[in-house]
């Protein structure tokens, strides 16, 4: 069982699962935000948030068994389309995709995960000004609860 946290090993296997998804694999699929480097379709790992743990208070020595709570943020983009309301239909593919990766194990059988499930979401689609292709992004983020020993 994981002893100090399990954010690197979660993140990991979220990015292998998105990888390997047959919907998702078919974009870019990044470890951080490729920045500049972003293609017409993408999906990256963003930040990961604590928030806060809890101590066993019954345990006097030794390492003490704790429960760990985090959050990690997905990040999805769409400029593909040609209008803004395709874009955001295309988003919500990429999303279900996500969803589906959740749905089927949510702990993604990383040691010491208890669970995970997605929290919430901020969406922005931009019209891409004079008369460019419009951009939606989607930053979606997962709660993640955690056993430590």
């Amino acid at each position: 069982m994981a002893t100090t946290t399990t954010v690197a090993a979660y993140r990991a296997a979220l990015f292998a699962a998105m990888q390997a998804d047959g919907t998702l694999g078919a974009i870019q699929v990044a470890y951080g935000s490729p920045y500049d480097a972003r293609r017409e379709e993408g999906i990256w790992l963003g930040r990961s948030l604590d928030l806060g743990s809890s101590d066993d208070p019954y345990l006097k020595s030794g390492r003490r068994s704790r429960q760990e709570s985090y959050e990690v943020e997905v990040t999805l983009f769409v400029a593909s389309q040609k209008t803004a309301p395709a874009s955001e239909i295309r988003a919500a593919v990429l999303i279900a995709a996500l969803e589906d990766i959740l749905a089927l194990d949510t702990t993604l059988s990383v040691d010491g995960v208890l669970y995970a499930l997605p929290t919430s979401f901020t969406w922005d689609t931009n019209l891409g000004g004079d008369g460019g292709t419009p951009a939606t992004e989607v930053t979606f983020t997962i709660q993640v609860e955690g056993r430590l020993q």
